[in-house]
């Protein structure tokens, strides 16, 4: 009986963990794919394509880690924002779109503006 309660408790602490962790996954496709939406026909698409999950996180960091490009992104999109719109599509659509757009107003380190980097077919960030 007691390996069937130890059992039972770690399927129930694994359950958890998986449940957890669902949501965070969630939010990286629709950012990535309102960015492939977006910028489908611009210099930068073939790149921030190859570029997946780091053209707003850093590599081989933790997802928590994001580049200068992803921390602007997170100054217009909060998990708030996401939390709220993740039922309505086309409204997190709208809010990702946005996020775009002001964050590209915001000079990188390399002193051009993201959309100015965009526009000449650089990633955003370099790291």
């Amino acid at each position: 009986m007691k390996k069937f309660g130890l059992f039972l408790l770690v399927a129930v602490v694994a359950t958890a963990i998986t449940a957890a962790s669902m949501e965070n996954a969630t939010a990286l496709p629709a950012f990535n794919k309102q960015f492939a939406k977006t910028y489908k026909d611009s210099k930068v698409a073939a790149s921030a394509k190859a570029a997946k999950c780091n053209l707003c996180h850093v590599d081989k960091k933790k997802k928590t880690e994001r580049n200068e490009y992803g921390a602007a992104l997170s100054k217009f999109v909060t998990k708030d924002d996401y939390k709220e719109l993740k039922s309505d599509p086309d409204k997190l659509a709208a809010k990702i779109e946005e996020a775009f757009e002001e964050a590209g107003k915001v000079k990188s380190s390399s002193g051009k503006t993201f959309a100015e980097k965009m526009e000449a077919g650089e990633l955003p960030a370099a790291e």
